[in-house]
């Protein structure tokens, strides 16, 4: 099942109608990938693209060329500049990070 979705849309629909909860009585456990966040119980899409799922795992296809960083998102990154009490690093993203 793949859908076009856009982002601030509810993705509970075509996560219930995935799974089939109508018979199921314990709860079940899914994993959202890229594109997808979950806050409580919403689960939301964050980019316009095409909903994949696989078994309970949730993700977004996008043509999306540019990584938007998101809080709480681990990435890598290189030392570009030490400043006196910083370190610039570059993540791909469209603004350098910076760490104390």
């Amino acid at each position: 099942m793949s859908s076009a979705v856009f982002p601030g849309q509810d993705l509970k629909p075509f996560i219930e109608e995935k799974l089939n909860f109508s018979n199921v009585e314990e709860p079940v456990k899914i994993q959202i990938g890229s594109g997808i966040i979950q806050n409580g119980n919403e689960v939301v899409a964050i980019q316009a693209g095409i909903l994949n799922c696989r078994k309970s795992k949730f993700s977004l296809k996008s043509s999306q060329k540019r990584y938007i960083p998101l809080l709480n998102d681990l990435v890598i990154g290189i030392v570009t500049a030490r400043l006196s009490e910083l370190f610039r690093v570059d993540i791909g993203a469209q603004a350098m990070a910076v760490l104390p």
